[in-house]
């Protein structure tokens, strides 16, 4: 499921949006920096399970890039209701392409987002 960030904190070049359609659209083709620092809170108490996979993906154009390095498994079963997934993913983007993040989890049960989830994207070149 695509996340909808929806606090923006300084983007001086208005080339992020938050809400629904969050995204980002450089102007300026580059090398970009992506820093995510995320949780995942299980909903209704349900455990983690044993091997259980939490992933974020960095989608260009509505294609997966790449899942960013970031990804967290569980070692055993549990009632942990955080797995916590944070890292930087940097690539290529082209002008006018749209970046969306996505998040993913293995154990089939419903998952939501901590409110203090954040991304930071610097241009590198």
């Amino acid at each position: 499921a695509q996340i909808n960030f929806d606090t923006e904190e300084y983007d001086p070049y208005n080339q992020f949006t938050t809400g629904a359609s969050c995204r980002f659209v450089p102007g300026t083709a580059a090398y970009y920096d992506f820093h995510i620092e995320q949780a995942f809170v299980s909903r209704n108490g349900s455990a983690w399970v044993a091997g259980g996979l939490a992933r974020m993906d960095v989608y260009i154009d509505g294609g997966p890039v790449a899942s960013a390095g970031l990804d967290s498994v569980e070692g055993s079963a549990n009632n942990a209701y955080v797995m916590n997934l944070s890292g930087c993913y940097s690539c290529s983007v082209s002008a006018g392409s749209t970046v969306d993040f996505r998040m993913y989890n293995s154990t089939g049960k419903a998952r939501q987002l901590e409110s203090d989830v954040a991304v930071s994207i610097y241009r590198v070149t």
